[in-house]
């Protein structure tokens, strides 16, 4: 799609296969320089095909004012009321540049013969089908959770939308279908539920937790997955206006639960936890404590083993843990609202909350039983694999598993 022939060619051809089509354009169109960027959005006016209205109403939701302004400019060149309608919608929520961008564009239509004083014509949010159902697994060592959410269509089927979502980072990979059967929902969900342990969750909530990633996103300054772009539009504006999700513990007595013994003791346990599955340390480091374990149990009696095992395992939690409790903390938190919302027992609730409100008490530093646990089960998986003869020192660099 480099030059304008080409481009001529390809956009039609693009377009006859859907929403498939405008990701595959997207996904091209995040990878053209700002010069090509702007040149392409230019060029849109003067492609005969009216559907090309579709790609400027995704280029106008990047959040980049050089992005939109063209897009914006481009509409004005486009003498139809697609066009029109699109320049009044902007012109009505937008604000600033791109709100007169817009009052210029329609003025220069009406110069140009075309009638701008067409109501615009908006869907209401009343008579859009309602969601199908929602889904979501828990966050995992590196941060990620999967959520699924699926909306009835008018003509009755069912868009469906998965979303990888990153605690820190925000939305980082989406992947869409624009209809299909109850049938089909059902066998690939079916096929990959397992994969990523994921569980029914109210759509409310899986709202809320996309609002919170695209918050981070817009706090990160970066660019949404181009599919979500094309995709958005299984949503009204409002549902997915960014926002910060913090958790609500009601009828938890969070201060009484901080100071539990009991509970802080049983967090141990949680990593027992289908929840909790992925909760286990990789990198280079660990390896090296594993294998420092590995030839402790080799070469020293039981009692000498007991005592070792205590020094290695505060050593790791001081290096590797304690310089992450804020990001665990809030990690645990996050896991303990989304036991609450699957139903699970309220007991483990507590165990989490219990978990994630002490972990920053000085009392514990790298003592905790939750840190402490932690550590000995990614060191039993390095230790097991070192066995084995698997060194991943040898096959890959050290990660950030916490990030």
């Amino acid at each position: 799609a480099s030059g304008g022939s080409s481009l001529h060619q390809t956009i039609p051809r693009l377009l006859d296969r859907g929403d498939d089509g405008l990701v595959s354009l997207m996904e091209e169109f995040f990878l053209f320089s700002r010069e090509a960027q702007l040149a392409f959005i230019r060029e849109i006016p003067h492609f005969s095909d009216p559907r090309v209205i579709s790609i400027l109403e995704i280029l106008l939701e990047i959040d980049d004012l050089q992005i939109q302004g063209e897009a914006v400019k481009a509409l004005g060149r486009i003498r139809n009321g697609e066009s029109v309608n699109l320049l009044n919608k902007i012109s009505e929520k937008a604000y600033g540049p791109i709100r007169e961008l817009a009052l210029q564009s329609l003025r220069r239509l009406s110069f140009a013969g075309v009638d701008t004083t067409t109501p615009t014509i908006s869907s209401n949010p009343e008579n859009i089908p309602p969601f199908y159902a929602a889904y979501a697994g828990p966050i995992n060592t590196s941060g990620f959770r999967t959520v699924w959410i699926a909306r009835n269509s008018e003509e009755g089927l069912i868009k469906a939308l998965y979303l990888q979502i990153h605690e820190e980072d925000g939305l980082s990979a989406v992947w869409g279908c624009s209809g299909v059967t109850v049938e089909e929902f059902a066998t690939y969900l079916a096929e990959n539920s397992a994969m990523d342990d994921i569980v029914k969750i109210s759509p409310e909530y899986a709202l809320s937790l996309i609002r919170h990633a695209l918050y981070l996103k817009q706090e990160n300054g970066t660019w949404l997955p181009a599919e979500f772009y094309v995709r958005r539009r299984i949503f009204t504006d409002a549902e997915i206006i960014p926002a910060i999700y913090s958790p609500a513990f009601k009828g938890y007595d969070l201060e009484e639960l901080a100071a539990s013994t009991r509970h802080i003791i049983g967090s141990a346990a949680l990593l027992d936890d289908d929840y909790f599955a992925s909760w286990v340390l990789t990198n280079g480091r660990v390896w090296d404590f594993g294998e420092e374990w590995l030839e402790l149990m080799k070469n020293s009696d039981r009692e000498l083993q007991t005592k070792g095992l205590e020094s290695i395992l505060e050593r790791f939690c001081e290096e590797l843990l304690v310089p992450e409790i804020e990001l665990v903390s809030r990690r645990l938190l996050m896991t303990a609202d989304f036991m609450q919302r699957t139903g699970r027992e309220r007991e483990l609730v507590e165990i989490a909350i219990a978990a994630a409100l002490s972990l920053p008490m000085p009392r514990f530093q790298g003592r905790h039983p939750f840190f402490k646990r932690l550590a000995l089960e990614s060191m039993a998986v390095a230790r097991e694999a070192l066995e084995k003869g698997y060194d991943m020192r040898i096959h890959e660099a050290d990660e950030e598993d916490w990030e």
